[in-house]
């Protein structure tokens, strides 16, 4: 090995083991050590020293001064990109690529501090081309080859984190496997214990409490066994947590407390922050709101001091929930509305969604229902997209293709064992046969020997035999079983297929709901193969009716209430009787209201419709309308005016009004647009937020000089676009009219 290599390897060695002295003395020495270079960047070994010492550095001030230390780690990647760009020395490049890599680890571990994810994860996935350029090199150095696969694994983690805290689970899932895959190749009993604390987060989020104790138990029983006091207050204090969720108030006490000593030992004031918030939660639950307020309040100071946005938004929604359970509505409306702002900053889905429940229930209690009503749809649209039964599926898949791979590892592992056992038996053979030819007293002497070694030999190739026969069975059971639950979901898929067609056929031609209408366009998109959402048209005379409507729910039962809803419309207009908008409105309502014996209820069914319903004279062009929760836009001489709807559903509600009809005279060219919430509602762009119907009007603003079949591809290209790989929220219905 060349001097370079080693310099540079015990340096790193030296960065990844001071943990035998104390931090500040670490910092003393690397600052003293960094004094013995000069400012300006000086070619060979010295400079990759000062790149490693830099790193080093940066990473013990990241304990108590982030900012500093970004900045170290910055320098010491732009250094080693100066070295690297004029060096062709084999050994000091490889070993400036691992200063690289370190670095981009570090930049993304401090902005993932910071709660800056995009550019976390920017650096995350740098650093890991880094290392897996590193690892497909020819490289004979086992000690440098495990640290690198370390620091691989490290890396793996942490962007398991970043999508953990998006609310992006089958991702953290599956880098959290790949993570725990290669430090149990490695070894790595410290890394090991962190990857199993991390999947048992992940199974708390979704609610697998048995998996959760599962994880988090093996891997505080490994911190413990190590003394690492940092993984063990962790630990301590996620399982308080499942404790809690499960009613277990005085374990999960127990459990906090014992965390809360460890992290004061070592100081660790993100710990400490949590853990003092946890107790709280725990008061609040037993409606000791003082002891509760005290905790919380000590909470947020630590968490504001470290400036941690995620744990500032969950320390202001808990002071704000206990506001509203003491009656103290302004303060409780400040500080949650304050969460639920740095939530969306974040992109936090899961702390949004906990922000607007708290809101729900706020409102509710001081009796505005329409906004409660608002901020809970908020809630369960963000729950749909976190815990829908397709990412479930996906998080168990990938759970099991981990568990397979780690038994077929096993199995190989074994199998060659055997390869191995057998060769050398034959050896021994060989050898038996050499020592024959010697004598026939050697013969004798050998021959009980070799008849032995004959039997373990036929003995072990029955074992093998048995062994392949075995899995050849368990193969032939689990095709056998994939045969029935591939019938099985051909025949589900197949009968949800057959209730789209009913549907299909229930619904007009989307392009030809009528031959006497104006050019107009109907963009149809169900969330699931049949839809919550319908569209519905109706011709009486010279009068046009067209409705788009969202009922309660998506899939299989939204349809359900859609193809009643239909029903019902057409029962409602089949009379010669030339009806209002609202008057339909109210006697759907009606029909709802009596046909699913809704009475308001606790416990019972909220089923229902939101609906924007016109009728069009199509000689005068005077336009009538009413709409249930859906508004209608109109666009005439480059101007969009919302109206807007009577805030009640159709179905049951608390106080039941009568619909208001509107009525406007269409003059010169103008376009109108009826809808469902699907389309403002969807998650996308680039933190992952609701298009929202501000960005809608815009854009609809923007398309209505286009043509009406352009209007519609190009919604139908935004929606994607802003979709991008998130999954579809809710059923989507647009339809525009022009004049």
């Amino acid at each position: 090995m060349k001097a370079v290599e080693k310099h540079f390897i015990c340096l790193i060695f030296i960065f990844f083991h001071l943990n035998s002295f104390a931090q500040q003395d670490k910092i003393d020495s690397l600052s003293k050590l960094l004094k013995n270079y000069p400012s300006a960047a000086v070619s060979g070994i010295k400079d990759t020293s000062k790149v490693n010492y830099l790193n080093a550095l940066a990473w013990q001030l990241s304990f108590n001064n982030s900012d500093t230390a970004l900045s170290l780690s910055k320098e010491a990647l732009l250094l080693a990109e100066n070295i690297l760009a004029n060096n062709q020395d084999p050994s000091l490049v490889k070993a400036i690529k691992i200063g690289i890599g370190i670095s981009y680890y570090q930049i993304g571990s401090f902005n993932d501090d910071k709660d800056e994810y995009a550019l976390s994860m920017k650096y995350y996935s740098k650093a890991l081309d880094v290392w897996e350029e590193l690892l497909s090199s020819d490289n004979s150095n086992k000690t440098q080859i495990k640290r690198i696969k370390l620091q691989k694994a490290t890396t793996l983690g942490n962007i398991g984190i970043v999508h953990r805290k998006q609310g992006n689970y089958p991702k953290a899932l599956e880098y959290y496997l790949q993570a725990l895959k290669l430090d149990e190749e490695i070894g790595g009993k410290n890394e090991i214990a962190t990857d199993l604390g991390n999947i048992g987060t992940l199974y708390y989020m979704l609610k697998n409490y048995p998996k959760t104790l599962d994880y988090l138990f093996r891997a505080l029983k490994m911190d413990e066994e190590l003394g690492n006091k940092t993984g063990v207050a962790r630990h301590l204090g996620n399982l308080g947590g499942v404790y809690g969720e499960q009613k277990e108030n005085k374990k999960a006490l127990d459990f906090y407390i014992k965390a809360l000593k460890i992290n004061e030992e070592i100081n660790n004031k993100g710990g400490i922050a949590r853990n003092l918030g946890n107790i709280g939660s725990i008061y609040y639950t037993q409606k000791d709101y003082e002891q509760a307020l005290t905790y919380f309040l000590r909470s947020l100071k630590i968490r504001e001091e470290i400036e941690s946005k995620v744990l500032i938004a969950s320390g202001l929604r808990n002071i704000g929930m206990l506001y509203t359970a003491t009656k103290k509505y302004s303060e409780a409306e400040d500080y949650l509305n304050r969460s639920l702002v740095i939530a969306q900053e974040l992109g936090s889905l899961n702390d949004i969604r906990e922000s607007h429940l708290s809101l729900s229930n706020l409102f509710k209690a001081t009796g505005k229902y329409s906004i409660a009503l608002e901020h809970y749809e908020e809630a369960v649209a963000i729950k749909d997209s976190l815990f829908s039964s397709d990412k479930n599926k996906e998080i168990t898949r990938k759970e099991m293709t981990y568990e397979y791979e780690k038994k077929e590892a096993q199995s190989k592992a074994e199998q060659d064992k055997k390869d191995v056992l057998t060769e050398v038996n034959a050896k021994k053979q060989q050898l038996i046969l050499l020592f024959v030819s010697g004598g026939l007293l050697l013969v004798f002497i050998f021959a009980g020997f070799i008849f032995r070694a004959l039997r373990f030999t036929r003995k072990q190739k029955k074992l093998i035999e048995e062994k392949n026969r075995q899995t050849e069975e368990q193969k032939k059971i689990i095709e056998e079983q994939k045969e029935i639950v591939e019938e099985k979901n051909k025949d589900i898929i197949d009968s949800i297929n057959y209730a789209k067609r009913i549907q299909d056929a229930l619904l007009k031609e989307q392009e030809h709901v009528s031959k006497h209408l104006p050019e107009h366009f109907i963009l149809f998109k169900p969330k699931d193969i049949v839809s919550g959402d319908f569209y519905w048209a109706l011709e009486k005379g010279k009068q046009f009716y067209l409705a788009a409507v969202d009922c309660t729910g998506h899939g299989v039962p939204g349809a359900f209430m859609s193809m009643l809803g239909v029903a019902f419309l057409n029962e409602i207009t089949a009379s010669n009787q030339l009806l209002t908008p609202s008057e339909i409105l109210n006697q759907l309502r009606d029909k709802v209201v009596k046909e699913l014996n809704q009475t308001g209820r606790d416990n019972e069914t909220k089923d229902g419709m939101d609906m924007s319903l016109i009728r069009l004279d199509l000689e005068t062009k005077e336009l009538q309308w009413a709409g249930a929760n859906n508004p209608l836009y109109i666009i005439n001489k480059g101007e969009l005016t919302e109206i807007k709807p009577d805030k009640q559903c159709i179905g049951y509600n608390d106080e039941m009004q009568p619909f208001n009809n509107h009525f406007f005279k269409m003059e010169g060219e103008t376009s109108f647009y009826v809808f469902t919430d699907g389309y403002a509602d969807q998650f996308g762009g680039v933190k992952g937020k609701k298009f929202k119907y501000s960005q809608m009007k815009e854009l609809l603003l923007s398309i209505q000089n286009k043509p009406v079949a352009k209007q519609k591809e190009t919604l139908n290209d935004t929606f994607l676009n802003w979709k991008g790989n998130l999954e579809q929220v809710d059923d989507v219905c647009v339809i525009g009219v022009r004049l």
